[in-house]
């Protein structure tokens, strides 16, 4: 008997911007897998303020991850 929560629920997958170091997120991976979340891909970062061709890498990380999420 299948309970708990659906596994849809418990995928994520980490993006951030950064200035100096990236550490954020790895921290935030790490806390993830430690609450029970697959992380279903790898982080996609950015330095400073994003220009528009990280924007758009950013949107189709969304869209991929979506895309994942999905499968179930």
């Amino acid at each position: 008997m299948k309970t708990g929560i659906s596994r849809w629920l418990k995928q994520a997958a980490v993006f951030g911007c950064y200035g100096w170091h990236d550490s954020s997120t790895k921290i935030i991976e790490k806390r993830l897998a430690g609450a029970g979340f697959e992380l279903i891909k790898t982080p996609i970062t950015s330095t400073w303020q994003p220009d528009q061709a990280s924007l758009e890498k950013c949107v189709n990380y969304g869209i991929e991850f979506a895309g994942l999420v999905n499968q179930e």
